[in-house]
């Protein structure tokens, strides 16, 4: 074992032992639990996630997103032409089914807001009969007392401008996703866009701490925004291989310098796409290499270590 592995496995173990949840240590499992489709949690080792039902034998692209209480959960289709949802109704889980909203709508990569009010999804969709930009844009629904709003996209300061993978939502509505444009620091960089009296700002590369001359994709950002996790190309080329890292926000300070998440998460095949569930307690990231990629969840405690 490598003296950072060690350092990380002993600061771990002591935040199991101190952990304000009571979560038990080492490899101990909790019993089935109902909000995350009767399926048996992880420990701290990264298990597949829902074999067969959201992570397909071959390829996927994005992790699932689940609505506050954790009794909706959405994905795309193996094909990524459709999102499809499971609810939690009667102690029961229905079954996988298109989502009627979004149904032949290219949508790919959703995110449900933190308060549960929107989803953002990406999608190459024409806005309208003359548009013939075949480009990625951020969308947007909305709930309403009828179900949720019609499709709509972001404005023009997002997505007027080169997008990559899955986008974030906070408490107070800022976006935050991955792209290449103007104001980057290097290659992909980690933007922000602030939800200000209803309307969102330019755009800006976050900080030094976090962007570099590497490609920074895939952000999650905690709803409060005390912590943002993301993936860095560690490895250039063809064939690289990304990491996941993460950044906190430090009250007064600004960002600390981003980790890397260390192997309990990080594997030479390459990571991406990370999600923490709505309460907290697991995390969700794509493991990924040219032959498949599949989705994996590990409990939190694995990445509270790295707070200081």
């Amino acid at each position: 074992m490598h003296r950072n592995d060690y350092y990380r496995f002993c600061l771990i173990v002591w935040v199991f032992s101190h952990s304000l949840m009571n979560a038990s240590c080492g490899q101990q499992k909790s019993k089935k639990h109902m909000s995350y489709l009767n399926l048996t949690p992880p420990g701290t080792e990264a298990e597949i996630f829902a074999p067969g039902i959201v992570t397909y034998s071959s390829f996927n692209h994005v992790c699932p997103t689940l609505s506050p209480d954790c009794k909706e959960i959405y994905w795309p289709s193996k094909d990524r032409k459709d999102i499809l949802v499971s609810k939690l109704k009667n102690d029961k889980w229905s079954d996988p089914e298109v989502f009627s909203v979004l149904k032949g709508f290219k949508a790919d990569c959703p995110v449900i807001s933190p308060d549960g009010n929107k989803m953002l999804f990406n999608s190459s969709h024409p806005i309208d009969e003359n548009d013939r930009d075949p480009s990625e844009k951020i969308w947007l629904i909305e709930r309403t007392g009828n179900g949720w709003s019609t499709p709509r996209p972001l404005c023009d300061e997002i997505n007027s401008d080169h997008l990559h993978w899955q986008a974030s939502i906070d408490l107070q509505g800022n976006v935050y996703f991955g792209s290449e444009r103007s104001g980057s620091k290097g290659k992909d960089d980690i933007f922000v866009s602030r939800y200000i009296d209803g309307r969102y700002t330019h755009p800006v590369s976050m900080s030094e701490s976090i962007n570099t001359e590497m490609h920074e994709s895939t952000p999650f950002m905690d709803p409060d925004g005390k912590y943002l996790i993301f993936s860095r190309t560690i490895k250039a080329g063809r064939y690289g291989q990304n990491d996941l890292f993460i950044s906190f926000n430090e009250e007064g300070k600004g960002w600390t310098k981003a980790q890397n998440l260390g192997s309990k998460i990080n594997t030479e095949l390459g990571e991406g796409c990370p999600y923490v569930s709505p309460d907290g307690q697991y995390l969700f990231f794509l493991r990924m290499s040219q032959e498949r990629s599949e989705i994996y969840w590990i409990r939190t405690e694995s990445i509270e270590c790295f707070r200081h």
